[in-house]
């Protein structure tokens, strides 16, 4: 890599067969770092739980899991196929509850969600992240927009189905960074095959990646040419630069904010460091990258050593 090296510190594991056991994951997708205690929380979607972790890779606990009132969770504190995980300055733990059609929140100290948004806001939401000022932004599947709220009333919006500059198809994570001292915000527009940057207010700011019409016929040309396929996350490390998951290449894409490629990491396999399905990812106070594979059921964490 021309400016980062990631060297692999394999943390979790544990891979193979989906499974329920506490030590064992079932379609991994997202990711996300408390930036003062370390605590890692783990969507473990196909299981509709969330797992927390030390900064060391042991197990503490979970949230959700099989059970509620119609058998996988509808009431709080269950999930149906939870999506993204946050955590805010405060420690403040954020849920897409995809199936539910919400987004629900849990203080660091406490076992007990609180519905931050509601199904009548939201179709399919995919994406959480909160700036800030506490503002909660929503990515959603089902009319492809990015939706602001305020204290559960929805205060703004963009984008909408499609292809074209500022519009999205299925897009996924969130994430807020800083470009030249202003707050950002980038959006995994995964069936797009790019990530798009915006403005808090949604302007756009910069596009890494183009909709492709027949991706897969030049899957090998775009592999070698830093192209994306079906990305689902991203996440800026210390010095703005965005680590992409190219989920479909099966490698981590390294851009600067202005869609500059500055190198990528890994391939197709099982061995420690590689991937099948790089889903989420986040990075932690040492800027250590936290990544999950969907496939391989397992999460991994890499050292970024800056040159």
């Amino acid at each position: 890599l021309p400016i980062s090296q990631l060297n692999n510190t394999n943390l979790f594991s544990q891979y193979g067969l989906g499974s329920s056991m506490e030590n064992r994951f079932c379609g991994p997708q997202s990711i996300a770092v408390d930036s003062l205690t370390g605590s890692v929380y783990i969507t473990d979607s196909f299981n509709h739980r969330i797992k927390k972790y030390t900064a060391n890779g042991e197990y503490q606990e979970k949230y959700g899991g099989i059970g509620g009132s119609t058998g996988i969770g509808t009431l709080l504190n269950y999930f149906i196929f939870p999506k993204q995980v946050t955590v805010d300055s405060t420690g403040k733990l954020f849920v897409a509850d995809f199936g539910n059609q919400r987004i629900v929140s849990k203080d660091r100290e406490s076992n007990q969600f609180y519905l931050e948004v509601g199904s009548s806001n939201l179709g399919m939401p995919w994406g959480v992240a909160v700036d800030r000022n506490g503002l909660i932004y929503v990515s959603d599947w089902q009319d492809g927009k990015i939706k602001v709220f305020q204290d559960g009333n929805r205060i703004r919006e963009w984008g909408g189905i499609g292809s074209a500059e500022g519009e999205l198809n299925c897009p996924s994570e969130l994430k807020i960074g800083q470009y030249n001292r202003q707050d950002i915000i980038a959006v995994a527009d995964t069936k797009n095959n790019r990530i798009q940057i915006f403005t808090l207010t949604g302007e756009l700011v910069s596009s890494i990646g183009m909709p492709t019409q027949n991706p897969l016929e030049n899957y090998e040309t775009e592999y070698s040419q830093g192209k994306l396929l079906l990305p689902y996350s991203m996440s800026f490390d210390r010095n703005g630069n965005l680590f992409v998951m190219d989920t479909s290449h099966k490698c981590m894409r390294i851009f600067t904010v202005n869609g500059q490629w500055l190198g990528s990491y890994g391939y197709m396999s099982s061995s420690e460091g590689n991937f099948f399905s790089p889903m989420g990812c986040d990075f932690d106070e040492q800027n250590n990258l936290w990544v999950v594979d969907g496939v391989l059921q397992r999460a991994l964490k890499f050292e970024v050593v800056n040159q």
